[in-house]
């Protein structure tokens, strides 16, 4: 069983969390400018764009050579990282439409930590630290009051979307697991721009394929333009480099703890930058998940 030394606060660790910061724009961003924006074109945009930015950057710097040969993206760990990313995509914004905005990112969230934890485990043989426990737990109770401060509480009809956040997090951390061993063979770029471009793909096929209202007319608006860029570009292609790259130097089971940074960001920039209401219940949630940071920064 691999059993990691202590991990200094360092370079790994601090990219893992700057990318869950980078994540944790996405809200604030949609909700000023694409607030009508459907699931599927708002992931189409999302994956596609960082796809195409990530495929440019490549170009630019000579290096399309280094996805060849195309049979080299088909071993089994490319195919379950893709259909864990493509599969968190499509859960979790389904269960968006059952549970509600909050508790279908609270509990996608809180169950992604929990499962890279076990998968790094069982696949990587990766054993957490002593010091994860009790950070991941803090981090968990954050979420959960944090979550349920903004919700006003879970109704018995939430039963399907709260099924589907756990396979949506559960999907994620699939693709955290075996991202970590394909970063070592691949530059992320080249690895991201791949991915991207095929969850772009699959994304908008299904979309068409199940629902009428798939629309990108909101991107030809200059707020919707400029929201699309940005989740594009920093939400998205930045933000899982940053995550991807410091995976190579972070045990995965820290990486998904430190991942929780993301509600603890985007908490912040909804109270800072959309006026959000703030509670003691709120500030508690806040306050833990500083208190677990600070704990796995100790390391």
């Amino acid at each position: 069983m691999k059993r990691f030394p202590p991990v200094k606060f360092g370079r790994g660790p601090m990219q893992v969390l700057l990318g869950a910061l980078a994540f944790s724009t996405t809200g604030s961003v949609q909700a000023l400018c694409m607030p009508g924006a459907d699931a599927f074109s708002l992931g189409f945009v999302r994956a596609g764009g960082a796809g195409l930015a990530l495929l440019l950057l490549c170009a630019l710097s000579g290096r399309l050579g280094e996805f060849r040969p195309l049979k080299s993206w088909f071993s089994w760990q490319d195919l379950g990282a893709l259909a864990g990313l493509v599969f968190f995509q499509l859960f979790f914004f389904a269960s968006l439409g059952h549970a509600g905005v909050t508790v279908g990112t609270v509990v996608t969230i809180g169950t992604t930590p929990v499962a890279v934890g076990i998968l790094g485990w069982v696949l990587l043989k990766e054993r957490p630290l002593r010091t994860w426990y009790p950070a991941t737990g803090i981090a968990l109770l954050g979420v959960g009051i944090l979550g349920f401060s903004k919700s006003g509480g879970m109704g018995s009809s939430m039963g399907v979307g709260v099924a589907l956040a756990v396979t949506a997090g559960c999907s994620y951390a699939l693709f955290v697991v075996l991202g970590k061993g394909l970063v070592q063979k691949r530059p992320t770029d080249v690895l991201m721009t791949g991915f991207f471009l095929v969850t772009g793909a699959i994304i908008i096929l299904m979309g068409l394929s199940v629902s009428d209202e798939v629309s990108l007319a909101w991107i030809f608006t200059p707020r919707g333009l400029i929201g699309a860029v940005f989740i594009a570009l920093f939400s998205t292609a930045i933000a899982y480099v940053l995550t991807l790259n410091g995976l190579r130097t972070t045990p995965v089971a820290l990486a998904a703890t430190l991942a929780l940074g993301e509600p603890l960001g985007a908490a912040i920039l909804g109270i800072f930058l959309l006026g959000e209401p703030v509670s003691v219940m709120s500030l508690t949630g806040i306050f833990l998940l500083f208190v677990s940071m600070a704990l796995l920064g100790r390391q």
